[in-house]
């Protein structure tokens, strides 16, 4: 199935405003708009889906394309630790994306696999020798397996990109984590673990941390249950992980300490 939409429109400005508006203790939002300028702007998106029942098939792609010319844009600036909020009339405005997603069940094989990709692309060029411009990229996989009736793997996997270049802010961020579980389960008991490993770099920071988890359950007699649970057991002490976020005018780094490894037993009964 292929669907296709599409818009224009031609919109004249009959307001003109100068104001700052009060958000929060650390927020000022300031708007400008100039009197009689033409707004115009055109937009196309195509969906395309696939099912097949039969194949155990699932395969879906949209994309989205947006220009448009003295549009409005929102642009941050950071004053003394006050965060302010500019909209401003951009000469020119491209936006481009793309989202994919496969599904494929192999029931032959005991096998499920997802793949997504997801790609966006953005010029605004908001002067005659300012233009800003960001792109991103992300590709996820995620496979599980069927081994016996009674256990069962996964592996997931994650890519990210993302590169600015604005008059305020040059970089390359990357990020990606691989994931591992498995679970197995057979009469009264049930066990589950997985790894997960994360890296980033970017912004002068070089961040990577791997998590080790598990848990045993077992059904005792008049509808007890006993679970001990492992979280973290490869990180005995706190650890400092930084959290990045990146916009086109600012950077923002959080540092926070993770709560050391810890093993639990806990009962649990039902009535």
């Amino acid at each position: 199935m292929l669907t296709t939409s599409m818009s224009k429109s031609e919109v004249p400005s009959s307001l003109s405003y100068n104001t700052y508006e009060y958000v929060d203790e650390n927020t000022i939002q300031h708007g400008s708009l100039p009197l009689g300028t033409t707004f115009t702007h055109s937009s196309i998106q195509l969906t395309h889906l696939y099912f097949s029942l039969i194949k155990e098939m699932n395969f879906h792609t949209i994309l989205n394309y947006f220009q448009s010319r003295n549009g409005i844009y929102q642009d941050y600036a950071l004053d003394n630790g006050l965060l302010i909020l500019y909209y401003k009339q951009a000469i020119a405005q491209h936006n481009f994306s793309i989202n994919n997603t496969i599904s494929l069940k192999m029931a032959k094989q005991k096998l499920d696999m997802e793949v997504t990709t997801r790609l966006s692309k953005s010029e605004t060029q908001l002067e005659r020798d300012r233009t800003n411009r960001q792109h991103s990229y992300y590709q996820s996989i995620g496979v599980d397996f069927q081994v016996t009736k009674a256990f069962e793997i996964g592996y997931s996997y994650y890519y990210q990109f993302q590169k600015i270049n604005s008059q305020t802010i040059i970089c390359n961020n990357v990020g990606q984590g691989h994931s591992v579980q498995a679970s197995h389960s057979k009469n009264k008991l049930q066990l589950e673990s997985g790894m997960t490993l994360n890296l980033f770099k970017g912004g002068g920071i070089d961040n990577h941390f791997v998590d080790l988890s598990a848990s045993a359950e077992y059904k005792l007699a008049n509808n007890w249950t006993i679970r001990l649970i492992g979280r973290d057991l490869l990180n005995l002490n706190p650890q400092v992980v930084y959290s990045y976020f990146q916009s086109i005018s600012y950077v923002e780094t959080l540092s926070y300490r993770r709560f050391p490894g810890s093993v639990l037993i806990g009962f649990k009964k039902l009535f």
